[in-house]
């Protein structure tokens, strides 16, 4: 089952990428899923779009740590290669890439995952924050022809904005 972001945003993909039914590409945790259409052999490179709200004393980090944590449940191998902390106190990111082994079509295919981590205000309660999980999947021999898409989707990311009355 499809998740629900925990706040509204606001992004455009990058061109050629198409989105995909979460549910149907194996990504049911994913709110947004979208496929690059032109596979590198066996895989399909895509971004996933999930979050949750931050909670009372929970950081960024660790929400990344525990990304990290959930992830190494399916692929035990995960290493985390890359961590670069950003943004400002009271809107801080994350940005982590992940280095792992996954199952594709019942051969083992070592995979990159560029992890971004963003903090969004909630637009309901000005107190709490949601995080935002922004997810590069690509093999290594085909992620810089896609990381330059990733950072334009990135930087498309805002906050939905309400229309006004």
């Amino acid at each position: 089952m499809t998740s629900a972001l925990p706040v509204p945003i606001e992004f455009e993909l990058p061109e050629r990428w198409r989105p995909a039914e979460p549910d149907g590409v194996g990504a049911p945790s994913a709110a947004y899923v979208a496929l690059r259409p032109e596979p590198a052999g066996d895989f399909v490179a895509n971004i996933t779009v999930s979050g949750e709200q931050l909670g009372t004393g929970r950081t960024v980090t660790a929400y990344a740590d525990e990304a990290l944590q959930r992830l190494r449940e399916t692929a035990p191998d995960a290493e985390l290669t890359k961590r670069t902390e950003a943004g400002s106190q009271t809107a801080p990111g994350l940005t982590q890439v992940v280095s792992l082994t996954t199952d594709v079509n019942g051969h083992p295919r070592r995979v990159l995952q560029v992890q971004v981590f963003l903090a969004v205000p909630d637009p309901q309660d000005a107190e709490r924050q949601a995080v935002i999980e922004l997810v590069l999947s690509a093999v290594p021999e085909e992620i810089d022809q896609v990381v330059g898409d990733f950072r334009t989707f990135v930087d498309s990311v805002s906050p939905h904005a309400e229309p006004s009355e």
